[in-house]
């Protein structure tokens, strides 16, 4: 199979199709007296639009053609470079203050958490799939985990917001993220260097080369480095990457474009840190790891262990790399352009996190092929089409991971791997010189397959559950010892291979400082899943457009998609079933007094079935699991405006404000009845979510319904403001930037519980910089997170803390510092 992938891949890199690069222009354009455009001479990194007719035209590619986003009959959002230059974005999470309707968080290790208008999933492996698509240079990249690393040198990045479940097959039921890259111009040399330096001594150095050969082939080599001190004082929190991008093009006539592309990402560092969420440990900046959380884990006591849990432990590290590449042609001809693309991506992941209040140790292996064709015709006949097919294929090789409680541990290996097939395609037809009709339609066919095997380690303290006789008096294992942080447990099988249900692991006090008498045994329990399923799903498009004015676009569509479902380890149900979604969109998009106001507005009403919610639990054996469930319905409504104004020549005011009625409709599911046995104790646990419960039958399981509760990540209110100020100063212009961003309270995690409630907050960054005219030099002041907000982006609470101990992971503190540039 892998044969057959990758001479299909290198086939149709010769043969076809990729989209074309429309990337833009960097520099802002000025009308000259004679009507010529010409360069501003302003740092395309640092301001906008200097002394131009209007405000500046965009260009996507996210409905797969070219288009004005003006022109574009759906709801995107565009960050263009000097956007992720001036928020410092060097990774996914950043991009949550420049796109309103985006939340992304992080999880543990390398993984991104993706949620747009409140729809999205936890992964926190790479079992579970998420609802939003990431793609870079029309690449779909199927792991959360592989998503960073990837934004320099881009020339913007689309944010379409709900399903695309036509155009974008694999997970896009909330939306699609695009990274553009900038790609080669053709005769042209040049190149720019920036550095960077700030508090927790910020170091960020970026690089662009562009080198034609002749006339019809240009090279671009980009480069990053990235590296920061801890946010947290454990350590963790701190940024150590390097990444590498080269792109080829030829085009060897005026009708064929040939493009080629690879790059490398390496991730070191502590990774992302957490703290704990408790008014004893005020101070959000405490990490895990830090001696002033210790006391939070020290005051968890285990029952059936007979003993406490221990200071968690802060070796926690990242050694990931990640590398790809794409091979495209792009063919023009008489009815249309022929394009496609070939793609594949890699990553070795080999991490240690203590975020989710334990120690997870993971080595991971992933490998994914993909082939899309299309042929799209031109765009000035009556009836305009797309018609396209995709393959997709994901091997994933995880030979070890641990989950490790310190009283239990999980231990597994497992080997998914995912087919894809889809046909699709889009009809648009002019009714009339203003008002069309579209159409779209995708049939998808995925086949999935798991093989794994789990192996569970509980401590047991003999003087709690394993008592001989109940009549003699509970004594405790205090001291005795817990599970080490291994990644692979230690001997648990006999010579004959069979599973050992219980060894000696030790001895504990019957009492802190006591004799040390009391015998320790190790439950052990393995089990294997070898599990195969097939998805398909039709899913469709209907939409209006209709110029009201030469400037004014009103739009709308009905659009269902679909994410199928699959596998996770549990001695119950193992299997979830895909999720649907239907969506309607109505929306205007207006520019008015010459091109100077831009005044756009959207309504929006989805409705979710079978939702996936993805989350840490235990199985009715006990064990620690990652599982995933539908859970029934939700429905997302609401508005957003956007509006745009070119003030003067020298003056931009920007707002965006968004409104979001997010519910769970249908949120009921079973959770095991973890209550120890112990005669003549009261020993009842309820489950740790704040919702409703009663006793299922069997009473092992608590039926909980969360119905009317709003999903996490998804704030009522999003609000916006900023303003690009340009004084030009001769042969040099000065540019102020500055914005704000308001976000109301959201929840944190799906058990509602008050500590994971983040508050509602103003979030505030500006820059001053300095420019040449030429465009040749700049040099900035900049400061994000002006206000220092302590603001938490996830939040887990202990497998055997439940509420009374409950960590999450913070964004980044306030930071600051100078940066400077050159082009040539």
């Amino acid at each position: 199979m892998k044969t057959i992938l990758l001479a299909t891949t290198c086939i149709a890199s010769a043969l076809l199709a990729v989209q074309p690069a429309f990337a833009q222009d960097q520099l802002a354009l000025v009308q000259t007296g004679d009507g010529e455009a010409a360069d501003t001479g302003q740092d395309p990194g640092e301001s906008g639009p200097v002394a131009q007719e209007g405000i500046e035209e965009i260009t996507i590619t996210a409905q797969r053609r070219a288009e004005s986003l003006q022109r574009a009959a759906i709801a995107v959002s565009v960050a263009d470079s000097g956007d992720l230059i001036n928020a410092g974005v060097t990774n996914p999470q950043a991009l949550t203050s420049l796109v309103p309707a985006l939340q992304v968080a992080n999880a543990a290790g390398p993984y991104a958490l993706f949620y747009l208008r409140g729809v999205g999933n936890f992964n926190g492996n790479s079992l579970s799939d998420s609802a939003v698509a990431v793609n870079l240079d029309g690449v779909f990249l199927s792991r959360p985990s592989s998503t960073s690393g990837l934004l320099f040198d881009v020339d913007r990045v689309e944010v379409l917001k709900g399903p695309q479940g036509t155009l974008y097959g694999r997970n896009a039921t909330g939306g699609a993220i695009n990274i553009v890259t900038r790609r080669p111009q053709l005769g042209e040399f040049g190149g720019e260097f920036m550095a960077s330096y700030g508090n927790y001594d910020a170091i960020q150095l970026n690089g662009a080369l562009n080198v034609p050969i002749g006339e019809s082939m240009a090279v671009r080599v980009a480069g990053q480095y990235v590296e920061h001190d801890a946010y947290m004082t454990d350590g963790t929190g701190d940024q150590d990457d390097l990444a590498g991008r080269i792109h080829f093009r030829w085009e060897p006539s005026s009708t064929v474009t040939i493009q080629f592309g690879a790059d490398y990402f390496r991730q070191r560092g502590a990774g992302i840190g957490a703290t704990v969420l408790t008014d004893d440990v005020a101070d959000r900046q405490v990490g895990l790891g830090d001696p002033r959380s210790d006391a939070a884990f020290r005051s968890i006591y285990f029952f059936p262990a007979g003993n406490t849990l221990a200071p968690i432990a802060d070796d926690t590290y990242l050694n990931n790399e990640f590398w790809g590449g794409y091979a495209s042609v792009d063919v023009d001809t008489e009815i249309g352009t022929i394009t496609g693309i070939a793609g594949y991506r890699g990553a070795s992941l080999d991490f240690r996190s203590n975020t989710p209040s334990f120690l997870i140790n993971q080595r991971e292996e992933d490998e994914q092929y993909s082939v899309e064709l299309r042929f799209a015709s031109r765009t000035d006949v009556p009836l305009q089409w797309l018609l396209g097919a995709y393959y997709f294929y994901e091997d994933i090789d995880v030979p070890d991971v641990s989950f490790n409680q310190q009283v239990s541990a999980s231990y597994q290996q497992f080997f998914p791997t995912t087919e894809s097939l889809a046909a699709f395609g889009r009809l648009t037809y002019n009714v009339t010189d203003r008002f069309r009709l579209n159409l779209g339609a995708r049939y998808t066919v995925e086949d999935k397959d798991f093989v794994g095997n789990f192996y569970q380690l509980s401590v047991l303290c003999g003087g709690t559950v394993l008592r001989p006789d109940p009549t003699l008096p509970v004594t405790n294992c205090f001291g005795a010892p817990l599970l080490p942080n291994t990644i692979v447990p230690g001997p648990i099988f006999a010579p004959n291979g069979a599973v050992i249900p219980f060894q000696p692991f030790g001895f504990g006090s019957a009492f802190p400082g006591g004799p040390a008498t009391t015998p320790q045994f190790l439950s052990i329990a393995a089990f294997s899943l070898d599990r195969s399923a097939a998805f398909d799903r039709f899913t469709w498009r209907a939409g209006f457009e209709y110029d009201v004015l030469d400037a004014s676009l009103l739009y709308g569509s009905f659009e269902t998609g679909f994410k199928s479902g699959g596998f996770f380890f549990t001695r119950d149900n193992p299997v979830y079933r895909p999720e649907r979604i239907e969506a309607w969109t109505l929306g205007l998009k207006n520019r008015f007094l010459r091109n100077r106001l831009q005044l756009n507005l959207e309504a929006f009403w989805w409705e979710y079935r079978d939702q996936q919610v993805s989350s840490t639990s235990r199985d009715s054996q006990g064990a620690v699991i990652f599982a995933t469930r539908n859970v029934g319905q939700s429905r997302n409504r609401g508005f957003e405006i956007e509006g745009i104004a070119l003030v003067t020549p020298n003056t931009q005011l920007s707002a965006n404000l968004q409104y979001l009625d997010a519910e769970y409709t249908s949120f009921i599911y079973l959770t095991p009845n973890q209550s120890p046995q112990v005669p003549g104790l009261n020993t009842s646990v309820p489950p740790v979510a704040n919702c409703p419960f009663t006793l299922a039958d069997p009473p092992t399981l608590y039926r909980q319904d969360c119905s009317g509760r709003r999903p996490p990540n998804a704030p009522e209110w999003v609000f916006s403001l900023g303003v690009e100020q340009t004084v030009p100063l001769g042969g040099w212009n000065l540019v102020l930037n500055a914005r704000t961003r308001y976000q109301s309270k959201i929840f944190t995690g799906l058990e509602y519980l008050e500590v994971q409630e983040q508050e509602g907050y103003w979030q505030s960054d500006a820059s001053i910089t300095l420019a040449e005219a030429s465009d040749r030099y700049f040099v900035t002041a900049f400061i994000n997170n002006i206000e220092n907000n302590d603001i938490i982006g996830n939040s887990f609470p202990h497998p055997f803390g439940g509420a009374n101990l409950v960590v999450g992971s913070v964004r980044p503190p306030r930071t600051y510092g100078l940066r400077a540039g050159v082009r040539f």
